[in-house]
């Protein structure tokens, strides 16, 4: 009969800290199976586009959820639906903004830092 010790039962503490041998994978196994288990620390986050693209979305989405509410029967649209429409704008906006470098109070910043990225949807 074999003991705990052997069969590597985690225990409650382990399961709340995440410091059991496999703590980079995720437990849900939708989200294991889309995101990544590394982190690439070189791809932008906080990018103009994320920014323009972010406070437009919700902007639009208030406005027509907040128009669409005084129907007899309204209509909501969706945050997933908002950031499925996004997505192409995003490509759009890698494709055609200029990539060249500002300098705004001695911080350089580029409104396209390279291709649209997952971090930045």
């Amino acid at each position: 009969m074999a003991s705990n010790a052997e069969t590597q039962v985690p225990t409650d503490n382990e399961k709340m800290t995440g410091d059991s041998t496999d703590d980079n994978r995720c437990p849900v196994e939708e989200v294991a199976l889309v995101v990544p288990e590394t982190e690439d620390a070189s791809i932008p986050v906080m990018t103009f586009r994320a920014w323009f693209l972010g406070l437009t979305s919700c902007t639009v989405l208030i406005f027509l959820n907040t128009f669409f509410t005084y129907r007899t029967q309204p209509l909501t649209i969706s945050a997933i639906l908002m950031q499925i429409g996004v997505l192409p704008i995003g490509k759009f906006m890698a494709s055609t903004l200029p990539d060249t470098e500002f300098k705004v109070l001695g911080r350089s910043f580029s409104l396209n830092p390279g291709p649209f990225n997952m971090k930045e949807q």
